[in-house]
């Protein structure tokens, strides 16, 4: 299973709609009211035990969030943070 295809399993039971249709432009921050506070703790809980990255490695920063690219990087990066040097 690739991180996208994980990353919009994970991001459907926070939204609780279909996420198939998400590339990488797709907003999320401010266009989904589930993903509030709430939902963005819930989203990075099942990341960790998902992918099994730890949250504390994750960048928390509104960036991130905005869209469904820019969280897929952000996961990425944190799972192969080797990537982020090279």
């Amino acid at each position: 299973m690739t991180t996208s295809t994980a990353l919009k399993d994970m991001l459907q039971l926070v939204l609780n709609q279909s996420t198939t249709h998400f590339t990488a432009q797709t907003p999320l921050l401010g266009h989904y009211a589930e993903l509030d506070s709430m939902g963005i703790m819930t989203l990075l809980m099942e990341v960790e035990s998902r992918l099994y990255i730890d949250i504390n490695s994750i960048e928390l920063n509104v960036e991130n969030f905005e869209t469904f690219g820019a969280l897929m990087t952000c996961i990425e990066l944190a799972a192969h943070p080797l990537k982020a040097t090279a």
